[in-house]
């Protein structure tokens, strides 16, 4: 929160240094202070002072070197292809969840029609084998989470 009022604090004379004729930099108890009003007036001692020619203009961009500006777009390029290999991985993730639910809903129902049959068979007469391939089929019902 300080950092953010400091800068704030300098857009604000920055942008009044066109009608001052110098801002300073302050340190009073450890404090940062910027103003247009020399430092020994308000009991702080001196950091810097800033007169209106060593300031970029506002309208000049900030001033980036070339090997800078290169710099910013390299991140920015690194940032978009980034973005776009996520979103390539979570539509893979998405199909491969789709495909899973597809191949399940298949084999449950797959399952389910065996049982049937197993299950008319049982009436007409139960055996042990119809028994044990009844269980079988109850456990991968179990397993898929039918």
């Amino acid at each position: 929160m300080t950092k953010k009022l400091f800068l704030l604090s300098c857009i604000f004379v920055v942008s009044a240094a066109s009608a001052q004729s110098a801002f300073y930099y302050c340190n009073k108890d450890g404090r940062k202070l910027v103003s247009d009003r020399p430092c020994e007036e308000q009991g702080a001692e001196l950091t810097k002072k800033v007169s209106p020619e060593e300031l970029y203009p506002i309208s000049s961009g900030g001033g980036l070197s070339e090997n800078d500006r290169k710099r910013v777009k390299q991140i920015n390029d690194r940032l978009r292809n980034e973005e776009s290999q996520h979103q390539k991985r979570m539509q893979k993730s998405v199909e491969n969840h789709v495909r899973q639910e597809h191949d399940k809903e298949r084999i449950c129902g797959k399952l389910n029609k065996q049982k049937e049959k197993i299950i008319s068979q049982q009436r007409i007469r139960s055996t042990p084998q119809l028994n044990n391939r009844h269980k079988a089929i109850d456990n991968k019902l179990y397993e898929y989470g039918c």
